[in-house]
């Protein structure tokens, strides 16, 4: 078993100088220091995980509107290759950040590459299993020993397999075929039975084309409702390019906002600075777009926000069952994850008081402690093996309610629960207790 060649105080280190620094995400901006003239814009490159869609608006926004230039940075966009993963381009130093998943960042790290995650896209998990509605598999249960329409991830076999288990299936085998092409057309094709898509954009054109799916959310089905997508960058740049990363936050972060706020504008910006022919479908992008805008933010204090807590439905009184499952799915998951991986939270938040004056000076201020329309999907029936019910919401934990391994020696280890247990396998992004306290966000997103 390979386990991470970088140790904790390390890491911590690392992140207390660059949260020394950083005031990123709803904090006031940073001005770039000039010498005599013009500033110089530093050189930044980010690696998309996909083709251009509605997960990148927020950075092609930033871009059009030259919040990026205004920030000091030339920022470049490294098209998808199948060839190398954007986790692979960052880890190795070839590009500066990348979007990625939380499932990829804890693979990643389970294998000794330095990666981080230092903002959330997305607040909850979008991601579901599909099936065609003409296949007859209407069911998670009826999955098994299928033909799965797969991206070549090392985590999508034991994700997957845990959907079964929790759906019921006979067998948690299926077949899992890397293929390049895109979801919907990969199930027409008559090739696959199913696939791992968004909902915020492949089933959205599935229904614009007209196909009709059996749709399967992985958190109805014992998956954590982790953050999905996330942007990562080096471990080695937090340590020694913290004023660059908080400078790329900040930007990145008023046009994920104005997105939020302005979902027609922010389609209209995408699909203006993406490729020459990237979108054969304007209606696609902005009905994407419209589900895609609540979401960014959603019940979180400002976008990018990240926590170590995770969301599971549950009973709390099966206490030996849900052991189980965060234990299967960290020996699926390369063993125990090294708690390295758990960055310092680099979004700092509107506190409560500050909230109500942003609030009053409206909504160009800064982003709205939570956005009209927003939904969390709680209402879903979960169909895990034990009676749910709904979660609570996130909360901060208590300094030594962290464990050893986070905060020292001398904090008091947690029993173990299902959410803990499984924020640990799943990358949960924040060592509770180096964010410090909130700050006011002072520059308007537009």
């Amino acid at each position: 078993m390979r386990t991470s060649r970088y140790t904790l105080p390390a890491v911590l280190l690392a992140l207390l100088a660059l949260l020394a620094l950083l005031l990123a995400g709803c904090t006031g901006a940073t001005t770039p220091s000039t010498s005599g003239g013009a500033a110089k814009l530093d050189k930044v490159t980010l690696a998309l995980d996909w083709t251009p869609n509605t997960n990148h608006t927020g950075i092609y926004v930033a871009m059009q509107k030259g919040w990026y230039r205004q920030q000091g940075i030339d920022l470049s966009l490294l098209p998808y290759s199948s060839s190398v993963a954007p986790e692979t381009l960052v880890a190795t130093g070839k590009a500066d950040f990348g979007i990625s998943f939380t499932e990829g960042v804890t693979a990643a790290r389970a294998a000794g590459q330095p990666l981080v995650s230092v903002a959330a896209v997305i607040q909850h998990n979008t991601s579901a299993l599909i099936s065609l509605k003409s296949s007859g598999l209407d069911s998670v249960a009826k999955l098994a020993g299928k033909r799965y329409a797969g991206f070549g991830a090392p985590y999508e076999q034991p994700l997957i397999a845990q959907v079964l288990s929790c759906g019921g299936a006979p067998s948690t085998s299926f077949q899992n075929v890397t293929t390049d092409v895109e979801p919907i057309a990969a199930l027409k094709s008559g090739k696959f039975d199913f696939a791992w898509v968004y909902a915020g954009w492949e089933v959205v054109e599935a229904t614009r084309q007209g196909v009709q799916l059996n749709v399967f959310p992985i958190t109805d089905y014992c998956i954590p409702d982790y953050y999905s997508p996330v942007i990562i960058t080096n471990q080695h740049h937090v340590a020694g390019q913290g004023d660059l990363i908080k400078r790329f936050l900040k930007a990145t972060a008023q046009g994920y906002t104005f997105a939020a706020q302005q979902p027609q504008q922010a389609a209209d910006l995408l699909t203006a600075g993406a490729p020459k022919g990237t979108f054969d479908d304007a209606q696609l992008v902005l009905q994407s777009q419209q589900y895609l805008s609540p979401r960014y933010q959603a019940d979180a204090k400002c976008w990018g926000y990240q926590t170590l807590d995770v969301q599971l439905r549950r009973d709390p009184g099966r206490q030996r069952q849900r052991r189980h499952v965060a234990a299967g799915l960290r020996r699926r998951l390369y063993g125990p994850v090294p708690r390295q991986l758990l960055s310092g939270n680099l979004i700092s938040c509107p506190s409560a008081r500050l909230k109500s004056r942003c609030a009053s000076g409206g909504a160009s201020r800064c982003a709205r402690a939570s956005l009209p329309g927003a939904e969390r999907g709680a209402s879903r029936q979960p169909t895990c093996p034990w009676r749910a019910r709904p979660s609570p919401p996130r909360r901060r934990l208590p300094v030594g309610e962290m464990g050893a391994g986070v905060q020292g020696t001398g904090a008091r280890r947690r029993a173990p629960s299902m959410g803990g247990a499984i924020a640990l396998a799943l990358a949960g992004a924040r060592a509770t207790g180096l964010r410090r306290r909130a700050r006011w966000c002072r520059t308007p997103p537009a």
